[in-house]
């Protein structure tokens, strides 16, 4: 039977679980627009909280389908699941704002990387569903 190499492995579970990561973000993002418009007095500081929490969930999101791929390295993979995330969506947002880096760049990085890791310890700690009648 054909055994996939190992690295080839992670890299797949990688992308898959950032391209579900980007998905969710993206989701959350269309939600929260139509949220924003429909509040007439929305704080700034409350936008950027909220956005926060939005790339913080969908690493979590991501990271725990790639480990559920990858099945092992939880840790590793979560991280570099978010990871992966994180660079998307900076390179993104310094594609589309002409704003300077700020130190919310920092702290996103810091959320997302924690939700990641997150996401991918409790995805490898998850049992496996055990059929009653076999």
């Amino acid at each position: 039977m054909y055994r996939e190499n190992s690295g080839i492995k992670l890299i797949k579970a990688i992308a898959v679980g950032a391209a579900v990561g980007i998905f969710i973000c993206s989701i959350i993002l269309i939600l929260l627009s139509f949220i924003f418009l429909k509040a007439e007095r929305l704080p700034t500081n409350a936008a950027y909280i909220i956005l926060q929490i939005a790339g913080a969930f969908s690493a979590f999101a991501g990271s725990y389908t790639a480990v559920r791929i990858y099945k092992e390295k939880g840790l590793i993979v979560g991280i570099l699941t978010s990871l992966l995330i994180f660079i998307i969506i900076f390179i993104t947002g310094l594609l589309n704002c002409t704003d300077n880096v700020s130190v919310m760049s920092l702290t996103k990085l810091i959320a997302i990387l924690c939700a990641g890791a997150l996401g991918g310890i409790v995805s490898v700690n998850k049992r496996k569903r055990i059929s009653r009648y076999k």
